[in-house]
C-alpha cells in the first residue's frame, strides 16, 4: 500500500488551517507545537478507522 495520499486544494488548505490553529492553541496553553500536518492526520485516522463504514447506497460514512 503507498504510504502517501494525495489531497485536493481544498483539503490542503482546510489542513494547514487547522494546523496553525492547534499550534496557536498549543503555545498559549504552554504546550509545543506540533512538527508537521502529518500529525493530525495520524491522529484523524487513529480516531475514526474503526468507524469507516458504507451506507445502503454505497456511501463512505464515519459511524458515530
Amino acid at each position: 500500500m503507498p504510504q502517501t495520499v494525495k489531497l485536493n486544494s481544498w483539503e490542503q488548505e482546510a489542513l494547514e488551517e487547522r494546523f496553525n490553529l492547534i499550534n496557536k492553541k498549543l503555545i498559549m496553553k504552554g504546550f509545543k507545537p506540533l512538527k508537521s500536518e502529518s500529525e493530525i492526520v495520524h491522529k484523524i485516522l487513529e480516531m475514526t478507522i474503526n468507524k469507516v463504514n458504507i451506507t445502503e447506497s454505497g456511501n463512505i460514512i464515519i459511524d458515530d
